[in-house]
């Protein structure tokens, strides 16, 4: 799980990079080229654990060199999200690797079903599903309860707090307006008639 989570948040700093082009993608690449680094120190050296870090150190470095100056925003986009919304999407999808750095012995059913609704809601949310927020408040820490009682001490902590923090984002004001319709949000037209003004009369 570990493993699938680093190779997902690789493929969606990928496309953030190549597409939205925004700050958050050289953010993001930055810790995924962090924690592989960390997880090469963790493992037992051989010639895939070498050329791994090979390749995430020079992922880094060629995030950090100027060449991203002129591709990557140096702003956020007028019409974006916002980072609230955005740390939410991505740390409900980040719950797939922390259930493995939970529980690094042994993965129960509840360390599955914790992470994959974690990628079900990241996904929903994404796709401005209006259940994801309520599900992302609500049903989220219901099924961080099993996985948690299931976990090592050190784990459960890891997984309470992850999940407290995605609880808390999911309640903020922005949050909820980054799924909400904007229709919904502009101001409804005024009835009645005009003063001055008669019913079926002509202007």
């Amino acid at each position: 799980m570990l493993a699938t989570g680093l190779v997902v948040f690789t493929l969606v700093d990928a496309a953030g990079l190549s597409l939205s082009r925004g700050r958050w993608a050289k953010i993001l690449g930055l810790i995924i080229a962090g924690a592989e680094l960390c997880l090469t120190v963790a493992v037992e050296l051989g010639p895939w654990s070498v050329a791994a870090a090979a390749l995430a150190g020079s992922g880094a470095a060629g995030l950090l060199g100027p060449w991203t100056r002129g591709w990557l925003r140096m702003r956020p986009a007028a019409d974006g999200p916002g980072p609230r919304p955005m740390v939410l999407a991505l740390g409900s999808l980040a719950l797939v690797p922390v259930v493995a750095i939970a529980s690094p012995s042994r993965l129960e059913v509840w360390h599955g079903v914790l992470g994959g609704g974690g990628v079900l809601l990241a996904w929903a949310y994404s796709r401005a599903q209006s259940w994801s927020l309520w599900g992302l408040r609500v049903a989220l820490p219901i099924l961080a309860v099993p996985a948690a009682a299931v976990s090592p001490p050190g784990g459960a902590i890891l997984l309470g707090g992850v999940v407290l923090a995605l609880v808390a984002l999911a309640w903020t004001k922005e949050a909820r307006l980054a799924i909400d319709p904007i229709d919904a949000r502009l101001p409804r037209p005024r009835g009645g008639t005009p003063r001055g003004a008669t019913i079926g009369g002509d202007e």
